[in-house]
């Protein structure tokens, strides 16, 4: 374990004598799950007569170690380092909604097949169903309910590159696109619709309500979003009226969801010694990666450090012996829509550098 600093090291363990330890599993989590194998591989397709710039990256199946060719958006980076990319940037499109104060969705995302109650999975890679021009597809709602491991989603990378008419040259280019189309099916998994991004795209009357700057990631479909708004860094608006019932991207998220505390990493509705435990026994400093926020990961940088302990030991509250999750009802939740507005068009969006 790398060293901590003295002044966090002391505050943790005057945190730790302050109540008991407890420990229960809610809330849902997704397993982003890519495919491997020779049936269906990792891989991004080229079009003849098309430069490679056009693409993702061209690649021939590989292990995860190993860097791509030295063309693409994706060029010199290891399947393993665009994959951690793709899920922390997927998990911060969920985790960055304007929530109450203390609060973030009440939901987790592991980069493998998960399984048990209250999980279900999404399947990325290439999908060989060759008469199919669908970038992702999901069960509409198969995220409620009674869940247990299912596959009930999946996202095709190989389409991503080829079927859109844009150039991926920079590395969030590429990102953006498989990130907003994965973003787009777990929406859907939990109730959300689509989101009209131009009102003269077929199907859109008159009273709909259209979203361009942002444009929504639930835009990313047949709702008119240009090739160029894929690769663009989508979010879930609170727009009021785009969901139904007049409800917002983000208001519906957090009614059919929840809510947490932030710092609960295991998820029995409080912050005490458990959740510390947990962040110090994940602690990898700066230069770790691909964590979770189940690991304790809170800033959503891929590692566990003195931030994340920080953040941690700074929402603490014991053990309470009552669950402080929360579900808001559908009226809080319209206010919440008007409220967050200005939140969401003024967030600030980190990027991850895999050099």
């Amino acid at each position: 374990m790398a060293a901590l600093s003295r002044t966090l090291y002391g505050l943790l363990v005057a945190l730790v004598v302050l109540a008991p330890c407890g420990l229960s599993r809610a809330g849902v989590t997704v397993g982003l799950y890519f495919v491997e194998g020779q049936d269906e591989p990792i891989d991004f397709l080229t079009i003849p007569g098309f430069d490679a710039f056009h693409f993702i990256q061209p690649w021939q199946m590989t292990g995860p170690e190993t860097p791509f060719v030295a063309d693409g958006a994706f060029a010199t980076a290891t399947e393993q380092q665009v994959r951690s990319a793709i899920i922390s940037e997927v998990r911060e499109k969920f985790y960055s909604i304007p929530t109450p104060a203390g609060y973030m969705l009440d939901i987790d995302f592991l980069p493998q097949k998960v399984s048990g109650a209250g999980t279900v999975n999404i399947l990325l890679g290439k999908h060989n169903i060759e008469s199919q021009q669908w970038f992702g597809f999901s069960m509409v709602g198969g995220g409620l309910g009674e869940i247990n491991g299912e596959i009930k989603a999946a996202v095709s990378i190989d389409r991503i590159d080829s079927l859109l008419q844009v150039d991926f040259i920079e590395f969030d280019d590429a990102l953006n696109a498989v990130a907003n189309v994965t973003a787009h099916e777990v929406g859907h998994l939990f109730g959300l619709e689509h989101v009209w991004a131009d009102e003269s795209s077929t199907g859109w009357q008159p009273g709909d309500v259209v979203v361009t700057d942002p444009y929504d990631v639930m835009s990313t479909g047949p709702s008119g979003l240009p090739d160029s708004g894929w690769i663009e860094d989508n979010i879930f608006t609170a727009v009021p009226g785009t969901q139904t019932g007049g409800a917002s991207s983000v208001s519906l998220l957090i009614q059919t969801i929840g809510l947490r505390l932030v710092g609960d990493v295991d998820f029995d509705g409080d912050v005490d010694n458990a959740d510390l435990g947990l962040v110090v026994g994940s602690y990898t400093g700066s230069s770790g990666a691909g964590k979770a926020y189940s690991d304790g990961d809170m800033d959503f940088d891929g590692d566990v450090d003195n931030a994340d302990i920080g953040l941690v030991a700074g929402a603490f509250t014991g053990s309470s012996g009552s669950d402080m999750r929360l579900t808001p009802e559908p009226a809080s939740m319209a206010l919440l829509g008007l409220g967050s507005l200005g939140l969401l068009l003024g967030r600030k969006r980190r990027r991850r550098s895999t050099a």
